[in-house]
């Protein structure tokens, strides 16, 4: 009976260790990761069954299917900050705030495709012309439309504000909300290149990079918070 006991002991110790926390934020990370992927899954598998004929059509083809990527990335940050002890809440939580947060961000990622499939048809449009150093502005403009564009909706996805109200107390908070974003980014690309050499990256490279943007953005969160607090 005393061993049962002290074996009782030892398991709830075990989850209470450093070690036990981190395996739970591991598979937390790996499940978030796996939704946000399977929610854009549709992307991967148009350019494996379909070949686009030229850059212009991919790019269009490309920016026509990514309507989904901020709302399910808006639901992927809001899951990363749940404590890893309640990873069995993560799947549930996800689709929760990937509902809540739809309008806002989907309305966001419209005016985004739109700008950014210009832009990118537009760089294309000075290589055909040897403008280099205006197509390497172009490629310049649209990584800096696609970073501010993770600031703001992430800002708006942290409350569940409307397209409006991201885009109105976004901006007021961009320059808190940018390194985030920047880092988000960062980490997200070295995860999709890396993930041929490095499984891991590719498997949690996403959720990592929300909880990087999590972290750097608690400023502007915060800053969010007192004005709404103050509106109210």
């Amino acid at each position: 009976m005393k061993q049962k006991k002290n074996e009782k002991q030892k398991d709830i110790d075990f989850l209470e260790t450093p070690l036990k926390r981190g395996i739970d934020k591991v598979y937390q990370m790996i499940l978030a990761n796996g939704l946000f992927i399977l929610f854009n899954l549709h992307i991967l598998m148009v350019f494996i069954f379909i070949e686009p004929p030229n850059v212009i059509f991919f790019y269009i083809i490309f920016g026509l299917l990514s309507f989904n990527i901020l709302p399910s990335y808006v639901a992927l940050t809001k899951v990363m900050k749940l404590p890893a002890s309640e990873e069995q809440k993560v799947v549930k939580e996800y689709f929760i705030a990937y509902k809540e947060s739809f309008k806002g961000s989907f309305l966001l990622g419209i005016l985004v495709i739109f700008i950014g499939v210009n832009v990118l048809t537009l760089r294309m449009f000075f290589i055909a012309q040897s403008m280099m150093g205006l197509s390497q502005a172009m490629q310049g403009l649209f990584v800096v439309v696609i970073v501010v564009s993770v600031g703001l909706v992430y800002g708006g996805g942290a409350f569940n504000l409307s397209f409006w109200e991201i885009t109105r107390i976004g901006f007021k908070n961009l320059v808190y909300l940018l390194p985030g974003a920047a880092a988000a980014m960062l980490i997200s690309v070295i995860g999709l290149m890396a993930g041929g050499a490095f499984r891991m990256m590719l498997i949690i490279g996403f959720s990592l990079g929300a909880m990087a943007q999590i972290k750097l953005s608690k400023k502007a969160v915060s800053r969010i918070k007192q004005e709404k607090s103050e509106g109210a």
